[in-house]
């Protein structure tokens, strides 16, 4: 092996003699000691070897001049490849462009890893910290992340603690969301009031005390069970109020299908773009500099290049689309206006009636050549209890 890599070193060249004149080439490489290996032998008796460059131009030299006529067939290694390599600049400056390219990378943000989001999506976490001037490109020692943290929390109410840790070229994100509405603890204090207006039917009362009856009418955050009690003259007790109030409630149902309508309908696409995302960095490739008038919508599909384990590296291509809208006019008939609002009716009911037994339902249906209307009420039984957190002083007078 390592005889070999000296070979290549120094480059190495294959000998080719016809058979007639083998012999006298055996005499002359034994002769003069040249140093030879993988002999092969032709079908048509010709002899090819391979020896250092150097010693096969010699030989050839001498064999011409003892008439014995030896040809170099091929020419091998490293200064064969450098002399085919004399001039050609482009191949070197390629190979020094993406060492440094490469070097570079292992220096800044290949890739954005979040955890702990639920309900604020990661393409938004990644928006706020490429506001604070954070994203795939970002040098990894030149960020102070206690100061990017502080700035992302003061851009957002939606996160109430984040924590950015970078580990070779990924940055790690950890965050966690700020409750919108919370629930109210299972031991904690709390009322439970009507959720909408609505007449109680039956009431199912598992704390607190009712402050409501069947047969009553309640208005939208009424109190129905308490959680607050009195103890004798100054006396309070407090606790958890909870229960099930079962109530028939009336609510409207809307639906109007116009019977001449415009529509935006999509006439054609062009071509908007291409761009080459390259460590966070705006690579125009191309793009259509004429913009016809009229109403266009456009549309942005971007694709990373991944590695074969599926990691996402930090290019990426996106691709403009402009689709050219343009309105139509449609005129629905009687029958077809009817089939949609028959068809909105019933999603609508789906949704407002979703959490309640029907009682009774009263619809009426219009059709005067301009909309489709349908009109009612539903009367429906659902469970009207809402249970709200009540704020207790850590001591009240006379409290226990």
């Amino acid at each position: 092996m390592i005889g070999w890599l000296l070979a290549w070193f120094g480059g190495y060249a294959e000998v080719l003699c016809a058979g007639e004149r083998a012999a006298r080439m055996w005499e002359t490489i034994r002769r003069h000691g040249f140093t030879h290996w993988r002999i092969r032998r032709g079908e048509d008796g010709s002899l090819s070897l391979r020896m250092r460059e150097k010693d096969a131009r010699a030989l050839t030299s001498i064999c011409s001049a003892e008439g014995a006529g030896i040809r170099i067939t091929a020419v091998y290694g490293l200064p064969r490849i450098l002399e085919r390599l004399r001039g050609r600049w482009g191949i070197p400056l390629g190979v020094l462009l993406f060492s440094l390219t490469v070097y570079a990378s292992t220096r800044v943000v290949w890739e954005i890893r979040v955890v702990g989001n639920d309900d604020v999506p990661e393409s938004e976490i990644v928006r706020l910290l490429a506001d604070c001037g954070f994203g795939v490109g970002s040098r990894c020692r030149g960020t102070d992340c206690d100061v990017l943290q502080n700035e992302v929390l003061r851009r957002t109410d939606s996160l109430a603690w984040i924590a950015v840790n970078i580990q070779g070229t990924v940055a790690h994100v950890e965050v966690r969301e700020r409750g919108m509405t919370p629930e109210p603890e299972a031991d904690g204090v709390a009322n439970v009031v009507a959720a909408e207006d609505a007449q109680i039917v039956e009431l199912r009362v598992r704390g607190g005390r009712a402050e409501v009856s069947a047969g009553d009418t309640v208005r939208a955050g009424e109190l129905l069970i308490g959680g607050i009690l009195t103890i004798g003259e100054n006396g309070l007790r407090f606790e958890r109020a909870d229960g099930t109030v079962l109530a028939q409630v009336r609510r409207e149902i809307s639906v109007t299908v116009p019977a001449v309508r415009e529509e935006d309908v999509c006439m054609r696409e062009e071509n908007g773009g291409l761009t080459l995302i390259f460590f966070g960095k705006e690579i125009k490739l191309c793009k259509n500099s004429g913009i016809e008038e009229g109403r266009y919508d456009t549309i942005i599909r971007e694709r990373s290049l991944t590695l074969p384990d599926g990691r996402a590296l930090p290019v990426s291509l996106r691709r403009e689309t402009r689709r050219i809208t343009g309105t139509v006019t449609t005129v629905l008939s009687e029958a077809e206006a009817e089939r949609e609002a028959e068809s909105a009716l019933r999603r609508q009911m789906e949704t407002l009636l979703a959490d309640g037994e029907i009682l009774e339902i009263t619809l009426e249906r219009d059709w005067d050549e301009s909309a489709y209307r349908i009109e009612g009420q539903a009367v429906c039984l659902c469970d009207i209890a809402r249970a709200v957190p009540v704020r207790v002083p850590r001591q009240a007078p006379g409290s226990s």
